[in-house]
C-alpha cells in the first residue's frame, strides 16, 4: 500500500477526555503493522505551543501510517481544557493529566510501552516525569527547556516584543504574571517551574534518546552529553527550523526534515520495543467524550477532514437545556476549538 492510500484510508484523530481536560487519540492506520508502542506528545506552553500544533498533527499522521498510535492533549488551565481556579499543587497538577494521559493512551491503543516526544518546557516534563510513567522505551527531547529560570526570563523578553508588536501600551500588558499575548500561566506553576533544572538528572527518561538541540544553546549540547553518562543510548541532531516554526503561530513553517528524522528515528525504536509481543487488548474510543463545567457541559468532536486541515470543535450545551437533536444541528453550533 502507497503512502498516499494509507492517508486516504487514515481516519481522523478522535476526541478523548480525561482529567478535566481533551486530547486527540490517533490509532495505528489501516493496513499498517501495529507497534506495541504508542507516543505521548507533550506540548510546550503559550504561542510555542500554538505554533507546534500542526507539527504534532503532522508527526501523528505519519507515524499512524508507520503503526504507531499517539495522543495529544492540553494541559489543565491550558487549550481547550477545563479553566481551573485551583493550583495549590503546582506542576502536580499537570504530572497527573501526563499520568492520566498515559493511561488513556494505553487503554486505547492497547500498547504496552510509551515513546515520549515533548517540545520546549514539555520535553523538559518528559524528561522529568518519564521515571513516574513506567514502560518507557525512548524519548525525543525537541529544545528542551533545561533552566526554568532562564526559561521564565526568555518568556518575559518574548512578551514585551509580543506586546510591542501589537502597539500595547504599558497599562494594557500583563505585568504581573507570567503571559504572553494574554495567555497567563498559573503562579504556582510558574513558581515550580523557575525551580526546574534538568542539567543533572540522576536518571535518563529511557533508554534510548533523540535529542533535538538548536544552534547555540550549549545547555542542550550539555544535556546531551550528560544523558549518555548516565547510559542512555543519545542520538543528537540540530533542530532544522525551529526559529521558523516557533516566531509566530499565523506564519509557522514547518520543519520538513525533523518532521522525516523524528518519524524515522520513532519507528526504529517501536520496531526495537523490548515489550512487542506483549500487545495488550485495545479498547474502543468513547463515542461521547464530555467535560463537564459547572453550568455546562463541552461535547468535543471531530469534523469530516478536509484536504487542508482536520476541525476539531466542542459543542457547548448549558445544563438544563435540551441538547442539539442531531449530529448536524452539533455540527452547525459548534465553537472552533483549539487543535487543527
Amino acid at each position: 500500500m502507497t503512502e498516499n492510500q494509507m492517508r486516504r484510508q487514515w481516519a481522523a484523530a478522535q476526541p478523548v477526555t480525561f482529567c478535566g481536560t481533551v486530547g486527540l487519540y490517533a490509532e495505528a492506520a489501516a493496513g499498517s503493522t501495529k507497534r506495541d508502542s504508542a507516543v505521548l506528545f507533550l506540548s510546550p506552553w503559550g504561542l510555542e505551543e500554538m505554533c507546534t500544533r500542526k507539527l504534532w498533527r503532522d508527526l501523528a499522521e505519519r507515524l499512524a501510517m508507520s503503526g504507531i498510535a499517539s495522543l495529544r492533549f492540553d494541559y489543565p488551565g491550558t487549550g481547550d481544557a477545563l479553566d481551573r481556579a485551583d493550583f495549590a499543587d503546582g506542576l502536580a497538577v499537570w504530572e497527573r493529566a501526563v499520568l492520566g494521559a498515559a493511561e488513556e493512551l494505553r487503554r486505547l491503543s492497547g500498547a504496552a510501552r510509551l515513546i515520549l516526544i515533548g517540545h520546549g518546557i514539555g520535553a523538559t516534563l518528559a524528561a522529568s516525569f518519564a521515571p513516574r510513567l513506567t514502560a518507557v522505551d525512548a524519548a525525543v527531547l525537541m529544545a528542551p527547556v533545561v533552566s526554568g529560570r532562564s526559561y521564565l526570563r526568555e518568556l518575559a523578553a518574548w512578551s514585551k516584543m509580543v506586546d510591542e508588536g501589537l502597539g500595547l501600551r504599558k497599562d494594557q500588558r500583563i505585568a504581573d504574571h507570567v503571559a504572553v499575548a494574554g495567555l497567563v500561566m498559573p503562579d504556582e506553576i510558574a513558581a515550580q517551574i523557575k525551580k526546574l533544572n534538568i542539567e543533572a538528572l540522576p536518571t535518563p527518561p529511557a533508554g534510548r534518546v533523540l535529542m533535538l538541540e538548536r544552534p547555540a544553546h550549549d545547555k542542550e549540547v550539555a544535556l546531551s552529553k550528560h544523558l549518555a553518562t548516565l547510559g542512555a543510548k543519545v542520538t543528537r541532531l540540530p533542530y532544522l527550523g525551529y526559529d521558523d516554526l516557533v516566531s509566530n503561530p499565523t506564519l509557522a513553517k514547518q520543519p520538513l526534515t525533523v518532521i522525516g528524522q523524528v518519524v524515522a528515528w520513532v519507528s526504529e525504536a517501536a520496531t526495537q520495543s523490548k515489550g512487542k509481543k506483549a500487545h495488550l487488548q485495545a479498547s474502543e474510543v468513547p463515542g461521547a467524550a464530555r467535560l463537564e463545567g459547572p453550568d455546562f457541559v463541552e461535547l468535543p468532536c471531530a469534523s469530516v477532514p478536509t484536504i487542508a486541515s482536520m476541525v476539531f470543535s466542542a459543542s457547548r450545551e448549558v445544563k438544563g437545556e435540551v441538547p442539539p437533536s442531531s449530529a448536524l444541528e452539533v455540527a452547525m453550533t459548534a465553537r472552533p476549538a483549539g487543535h487543527a
